[in-house]
């Protein structure tokens, strides 16, 4: 009891220094945040997952082992890491279930080290049928979700119909909040999409059993989490999505179901403001976007500049083909100011080794040649805009093996500052391929 007082004490007294990063994509996801969860986390002592759900993707290479994560912390690959699923997040059992054996599968162990929050909430069949119906329904105007049922589980959590673990765990609740929410779904299902009703009996029996089957993984999450930071340990906290996707500053409503910008994620682990020591903005060295959002810098057919299955461009969560265009500075800025980023982590600069040219786009015109560099000047009416391009020479050279920034081209180096300078933040990390071991530190900021 006096040791825990000890270092409350001391941590609300500002003597111990926080050690927690914040891992956190500044463009519309896609930039490699799985990677460098991954790569903090070997010095980790816990990694925290604040939101979202299986809709997130996040692709490691360790030694040409390919892993896919979706809802689980990228931290599980670490012997010893402790990692945890907060709050804010809602969790399919059966995707979580079949994440964990093609884990075992690869031999990775996590017993005793996976924890989910009780306050999470369950994502139910219901949840997806809504999903897919709802962009059916959209017509020409559609989101371009995965399908995976996470805006209608935010949506019931908003509007107080949500069914948390803790409700999953007590087989009486469970039942009386399953049954009340399907006779409002079977009713939408019946007159608004004109499709036969769920059936309730069977949906509660599986659920029940994925209760028991979650019920040892189900601990107070928020407080050991807390106990982390208190103790000094170094904690890294990984989004999912990005901040260009958040669900109140994003481009709405092509956005994401939760809160995406560093405040978001945060509140999802239950932390407070004070407990972030760094927070680590991930960005491509190219823009990319799922879905069907305006997007400025994209490239037509024939100017596209890499093939998405040679260019590792394609969703993990969906399998679809991510668009592509070329850097955009004044979006990218704005996912910056939202992420609250200290400094920045550059992924793919690989991509660009066979290109005799390499555009970024500096600021906008609109149609009557009026410039733009701020989006807050535009209201988010990028559909009005033409985006204004300077061009930096390629360097047509193999970065992949390359251990420091000396080793990268001149033009490769010239590049990476010039982001610099746009973006307003240094660039603490280069990633020169997929690959864990192909990341060149420029600051430490461990």
């Amino acid at each position: 009891m006096f040791k825990s007082l000890f270092l409350i004490f001391f941590a609300l007294s500002g003597l111990l220094e926080s050690k927690t990063i914040m891992v956190v994509g500044t463009q519309f996801g896609d930039e490699g945040k799985g990677k460098f969860t991954d790569l903090l986390s070997q010095k980790a002592d816990a990694v925290v997952r604040g939101q979202g759900g299986s809709n997130a993707g996040h692709t490691i290479l360790v030694n040409d082992v390919e892993l896919k994560l979706h809802l689980i912390p990228s931290g599980i690959i670490h012997d010893g890491v402790k990692c945890y699923i907060g709050g804010d997040c809602v969790i399919n059992p059966q995707k979580f279930f079949e994440e964990l054996e093609d884990l075992s599968s690869k031999g990775i162990s996590f017993d005793n080290r996976l924890w989910i929050s009780p306050f999470a909430h369950v994502l139910l069949p219901y949840h997806v049928l809504l999903d897919e119906l709802e962009e059916e329904r959209r017509g020409d105007d559609k989101i371009g979700t995965t399908g995976q049922g996470i805006g209608p589980c935010y949506q019931d959590k908003a509007s107080r119909n949500g069914i948390r673990v803790i409700d999953l765990l007590d087989a009486e609740r469970f039942k009386k909040l399953v049954n009340r929410r399907l006779n409002d779904i079977n009713n939408q299902l019946v007159n608004l999409y004109g499709r036969l009703p769920l059936e309730k009996e069977q949906m509660i029996s599986l659920f029940l059993g994925f209760g028991e089957r979650l019920r040892p993984f189900v601990n107070k999450v928020e407080e050991m989490v807390e106990l982390h930071t208190q103790k000094g340990d170094f904690v890294v906290i990984e989004g999912a999505q990005a901040s260009l996707l958040d669900n109140t500053y994003g481009f709405y409503p092509k956005v994401t179901s939760s809160f995406t910008s560093a405040s978001g994620i945060l509140h999802g682990t239950g932390l407070s403001p004070r407990s972030v020591g760094h927070i680590l903005g991930v960005v491509k060295a190219y823009m990319t976007m799922c879905g069907n959002g305006v997007f400025p810098t994209e490239t037509k057919c024939e100017e596209q500049f890499l093939n998405n299955q040679i260019g590792r461009e394609v969703g993990v969560t969906d399998g679809k083909n991510r668009r592509i265009g070329w850097f955009d500075v004044p979006l990218t800025r704005l996912g910056i100011r939202l992420a609250g980023a200290d400094s920045l982590a550059l992924t793919k600069l690989d991509i660009f080794d066979s290109l005799d040219e390499i555009k970024v786009c500096t600021h906008y015109l609109d149609k009557k040649g009026n410039r733009y560099s701020d989006l807050s000047e535009l209201d988010f009416l990028l559909k009005d805009i033409e985006p204004v391009y300077v061009t930096f020479p390629g360097w047509k050279l193999d970065i992949t093996k390359a251990k420091t920034f000396d080793e990268l081209p001149e033009e490769a180096r010239n590049y990476v500052r010039s982001l610099e300078v746009y973006l307003g933040k240094p660039i603490s990390f280069v990633s020169v391929g997929p690959d864990r071991n192909q990341t060149i530190t420029l600051k430490n900021i461990l």
